[in-house]
């Protein structure tokens, strides 16, 4: 029988790895990506209140409330909508969240840039 001993590498989100390169890698993808609460499908008949709640995932080097907002304009349209077509409300909004927070059943979408 052979005894080894190995070196194990744990990154910031408790995952494992072996090799040091490997471990620093995934760190950087962390530290590049940010995670996003999505309102949406606002009650246009009774009060405006935005009935469903999504994930967005948005992994970029730079502007990643901006990638988000884009993909949400291009998903959901205007930001704004009508009660019975007078009283102005929100269509969608979004926010900041912790990437541990994402309900991943609830996901939207994964946007690489």
């Amino acid at each position: 029988m052979e005894k080894k001993e190995m070196t194990v590498y744990i990154a910031k989100d408790g995952k494992k790895f072996f090799s040091e390169e490997q471990a620093k890698r995934h760190e950087e993808m962390l530290s590049n990506t940010k995670a996003y609460k999505v309102f949406y499908s606002p009650d246009l008949t009774e009060t405006g209140n935005l009935g469903k709640v999504g994930y967005l995932i948005v992994q970029a080097n730079w502007s990643h409330d901006l990638w988000a907002e884009y993909w949400l304009y291009s998903k959901f349209g205007n930001r704004i909508d009508f009660v019975q077509g007078v009283a102005p409300t929100k269509n969608w909004t979004f926010q900041k969240v912790d990437l541990d927070e994402v309900d991943h059943g609830k996901l939207l979408a994964s946007i690489k840039k």
